[in-house]
Order: structure tokens, then sequence, then C-alpha cells
């Protein structure tokens, strides 16, 4: 994983908020232990955001996600484009990858890579991802310690790319 800070400029940040705020907004918390019972959800953010869109083909983002996945095929897609506002007194989400969405065993290369955006502050207060580095080669099942998790943070206008195999 990797964090590039300062890939949205302030103005950037600030016309994101206006183009999502309302849809925050008008979106209930979401219901499940996974998903949270005090976090609001929103999709389909290229529909929604300008900036979204300008993010979604950020040259610093294609050019890492190119490195990891073009040499395993012809073309990647994007697959989710999604807005996640975790509210005051929310719980952990538990760690997982998200590479589970391939269920393939001992998989012999990454197939999604992750871009988990800063509109905001993340610190481990306010619920900054999870990340553990190196878990993407261990093997399926196992857990970590807590000295191996440690945690993204980073300030609004970051981005945070990551092997979706990699626990988080």
């Amino acid at each position: 994983y990797l964090i590039i800070d300062g890939a949205l400029s302030a103005k950037e940040i600030n016309q994101l908020n206006k183009e999502l705020e309302p849809h925050f907004s008008a979106r209930p918390n979401s219901e499940g232990y996974f998903w949270g019972f005090k976090t609001q959800r929103i999709e389909a953010l290229l529909a929604k955001s300008e900036v979204a869109q300008a993010m979604a083909l950020h040259p610093s983002v294609l050019a890492i996600v190119n490195h990891i996945l073009a040499p395993h095929c012809n073309s990647f897609q994007l697959n989710l484009t999604q807005g996640i506002r975790i509210n005051p007194g929310e719980r952990a989400q538990i760690l997982h990858p998200d590479s589970a969405m391939y269920p393939i065993a001992d998989k012999p290369f990454e197939f999604v890579v992750n871009a988990l955006w800063a509109y905001s502050p993340f610190t481990r207060q306010n619920g900054a991802t999870a990340i553990v580095p190196g878990s993407h080669k261990w093997e399926e099942g196992r857990q970590p310690l807590p000295h191996e998790i440690t945690y993204a943070e980073m300030p609004a206008g970051s981005v945070l790319i990551y092997a979706a195999s990699l626990l988080h």
C-alpha cells in the first residue's frame, strides 16, 4: 500500500464536499455488522460529482494501478465508486480482504487494486482505515497480532492505494 498526500487541492476537496453533501444528507445509516450502523454510504459517484470523475482518472493512481494489473491483463475497469461517511460512535469494521470477491485459491497475482480517497482528514480517532502490511502474502485465515496493524492516517486530499488482498 501507499499514500499519496496532496492528490486533491483544497479547491477540489471543497467542490467534492459540495457535490456529495446533498447525497449524504438524504441517505440513512447502513444497517449491518459489516457495513456499520452509524455509517452512510452513497454509490455511483461519477454520476454525482465532477471531482470524482477526475479522481477516477488521476494520473498517479492510474499509473500505479496499471503497474500492478497490466502485466496480467489486456485492460482493467473501474468496479465501484462509493462515498463512505463514518459518523461518531461507529465501531471499527472487521479486518478483511476485498480479494474474496474472486474465490480462487492461491491467486497468482492481484486482481483488484483499491484507491481510497480522504475528503476529510483520516485519523485513528475518527476511523482511519486499519491496514495490515504484508498480509496479502499470508495464508488464508491468518489473523494479525495487534502490533502488525497500522492505520492509514492522512490529510484531506490524500489517496490510499492498496492491493485488495491486503487485510484492511
